[in-house]
């Protein structure tokens, strides 16, 4: 019979392993936390089970199970009790009587045994998974063992969601900083497909490709199929160019073909490099320069004006015949102006 109990026991604990790498394979930290303090708390047979992760010179308990919590941020000091000297030392911990224990921090008065393994990440210490019970004498060296393989696994899966956390936390950030931008920004993937867009790439696209290219749907699109087929061909060669090195920086100012007006546009790509210094895909920026060009085609019709009136200013001075005159005044109204007929009428007065 007892050799029964101890092979059910042991599919027990590897189901339980089996269940808390499957929750350990999820970003969501908060989820990852509360489903390994269940499973922690069924495992052993727990009292109250909990997860508590350092924060400078104190600890959280994030996720537990059990006992209800006063309130979800209860902290306490990262040298107190013993999930505090598990924290200082590094080390594993298992006390069958924690009454009679000085370094025993009591949170909860039945509480008689408790264990405590270390989450170890790069040889630091972040947290501590903590195990407790109100029966005396409730956990062996077997039981430790085995917190401790869940604490090795547990302390990678926090620091890979904490990584995707603060990831997503600056992504968040950049991202609204782009959507602040009147410039359409946006970035593709080595395989040019398109990895993100900012606000502004949601007007351009109703202007000229039209709602299925919005910056919620274009998300591993090829990048190419967004410009007009004669122009494929060019952007191929020059995003192959940057990722290849052979370049790390393209600009060009090109008119773009937008229904009923015409615009122009400055376009720049640069390679977006990894930390070994390959390309990994091409950041790209659209920024709209027609109203610059339309002011510079207006200054310099005003400045040719101008210099055909001080031409025809210098003529009129000189002594020349009335014909010749006003065949030189035709000739600059019509640069001026540009017209199709310039005429010069004259008021007859001898016919009063």
């Amino acid at each position: 019979m007892e050799s029964k109990a101890q092979l059910l026991r042991e599919i027990e604990k590897l189901n339980a392993l089996h269940d808390i790498n499957v929750s350990l394979r999820t970003l969501d930290l908060q989820a990852c936390l509360d489903a390994i303090a269940k499973r922690l708390h069924k495992l052993f047979s727990a009292t109250f089970a909990d997860i508590l992760l350092l924060e400078g010179d104190r600890m959280s308990i994030l996720a537990s199970e059990g006992y209800e919590l006063p309130n979800r941020g209860v902290t306490i000091s990262a040298s107190e009790g013993l999930v505090g000297w598990v924290v200082q030392n590094g080390k594993s911990l298992l006390v069958n009587d924690v009454r009679s224990d000085p370094r025993y921090y009591q949170l909860y008065e039945d509480i008689r045994s408790e264990m405590a393994a270390p989450l170890i990440v790069a040889g630091e210490c972040i947290g501590v998974l903590d195990v407790e019970s109100a029966r005396l004498n409730a956990y062996d060296g077997e039981d430790l063992h085995l917190l401790e393989i869940v604490a090795s696994t547990t302390a990678s899966a926090v620091r890979n969601a904490q990584m995707h956390s603060e990831t997503e936390t600056w992504r968040t950030y950049y991202q609204g900083v782009l959507d602040q931008t009147g410039d359409v920004i946006y970035t593709v993937d080595k395989n040019l497909r398109l990895t993100s867009a900012n606000a502004a790439w949601d007007d351009f696209a109703r202007a000229n490709r039209g709602e299925t290219w919005l910056s919620s749907r274009v998300t591993g699109k090829p990048l190419l199929d967004a410009f007009y087929p004669a122009e494929r061909q060019k952007w191929q060669t020059i995003c192959n160019d940057l990722l290849s090195g052979r370049s790390r920086f393209y600009e060009e100012e090109i008119p773009c073909h937008a229904p009923g007006q015409e615009r122009w546009l400055t376009i720049r790509a640069v390679a977006l490099c990894g930390a070994g210094g390959k390309a990994e895909g091409i950041i790209f920026s659209t920024h709209d320069i027609s109203a610059y060009i339309t002011s510079q085609r207006q200054l310099s019709a005003a400045n040719a004006r101008l210099a055909t009136l001080v031409d025809t200013a210098a003529l009129l001075t000189r002594e020349l015949d009335e014909a010749t005159l006003l065949d030189l005044a035709v000739e600059k109204i019509w640069q001026l102006y540009q017209t199709r007929c310039v005429a010069i009428t004259r008021r007859d007065d001898a016919g009063e």
